[in-house]
């Protein structure tokens, strides 16, 4: 998220156009509901040991990050590594083999987003429907930002995604398959999801999308405030969204509108230099999500978590520039259950 991903997106990448087929999606191994309690985002799989992090762990489920555009109505990983797709295909089987699965992530910050180079909604569900098929997962996760030269929250292409996801919405469930969508949005501490990020909910609400989970980024917050407070300062945050769910959707139980919000701290150091989320603040939102039985945690990325750059006050993208031991924030969150 933000500038950072850049950095980390360079690292690794390959560009793979999707299939534009109206077959129904072939998704096996489906859990009967959203299930995944912690899935981290892994940006640049060429420097994380997946392996290691799954045995040291026991964490199997990822979100991968970011398919977006390949130019015109395709869809792409980058331009960089032609084997990414099919190396990402063989992570997904062996998460698989282990119980678990991977979320595909499209968007992030500055992102090539493929609703701003495709104007046609049926073929951007096929373009995602395509990519679902080729990992063979039901998980798609909208992370939709701004940036200095794309900004994919314009509330015209922020319909587009909404027409299309309904479209994709639609042809799993005609298919007898799950589909489970969630958006990543950016929020605040002093007022929640601003007028243009909770736009995505109200478009996605009017286009007729089942929202599975709202996943607010609890990071960069750019108050002045945060910086040593980021814990507490992102449960507030975390609780003023809720109330906005409220809003957005009456008539539900409390338990019901936090069943479907998550959490995603950008960890360590944050692109905002004063800002630090550490292990004791990882450890207020796992008590958060507990107590209020939250759908999901994740952070920003497991490329991060390491101390191999502790004291490093720019964000990096290969370590979360805090003393600590490796995969420290992952047996955190992993323990949400």
């Amino acid at each position: 998220m933000k500038k950072l991903l850049l950095l980390a997106l360079s690292a690794w990448v390959l560009s793979a156009c999707a299939t534009t087929a109206n077959n129904a999606p072939i998704v096996t191994a489906a859990p009967e509901k959203d299930s995944i309690p912690f899935a981290p985002y892994l940006s640049n799989p060429s420097i994380v040991n997946v392996d290691q992090w799954m045995a040291a762990t026991g964490g199997k489920f990822l979100t991968l990050a970011f398919y977006n555009s390949g130019g015109g109505c395709s869809g792409s990983w980058g331009k960089e590594d032609p084997n990414r797709e099919q190396a990402l295909i063989a992570l997904a089987n062996k998460l698989r083999a282990q119980g678990g699965q991977v979320i595909i992530s499209t968007g992030g910050w500055n992102a090539p987003d493929i609703v701003a180079s495709c104007e046609d909604p049926t073929q951007i569900a096929a373009i995602y429907e395509g990519v679902l098929t080729r990992l063979n997962t039901p998980y798609l996760d909208i992370d939709p930002e701004p940036g200095d030269i794309h900004n994919n929250l314009e509330p015209k292409l922020v319909d587009r995604r909404s027409a299309a996801l309904r479209i994709l919405q639609d042809r799993f469930d005609r298919a007898g398959k799950p589909l489970y969508i969630s958006y990543t949005i950016a929020i605040r501490p002093a007022f929640g999801y601003d007028a243009e990020n909770f736009y995505v909910l109200q478009s996605a609400k009017k286009a007729g999308v089942r929202i599975d989970i709202v996943n607010p980024m609890i990071m960069d917050y750019r108050d002045g405030t945060a910086g040593p407070y980021m814990g507490v300062r992102s449960i507030m945050a975390i609780e003023k969204g809720v109330a906005q769910l409220k809003a957005l959707f009456p008539g539900k139980k409390d338990s019901e509108y936090w069943a479907m919000t998550a959490a995603t701290p950008m960890l360590g150091q944050n692109d905002a230099e004063p800002e630090i989320f550490t292990l004791d603040d990882a450890r207020k939102i796992l008590e958060l999500a507990q107590a209020k039985g939250m759908a999901r945690l994740s952070f920003w990325s497991l490329d991060r978590d390491n101390g191999k750059c502790s004291g490093k006050r720019v964000a990096d993208p290969t370590c979360s520039g805090i003393e600590q031991e490796e995969w420290a924030f992952s047996k955190i969150f992993v323990q949400h259950r």
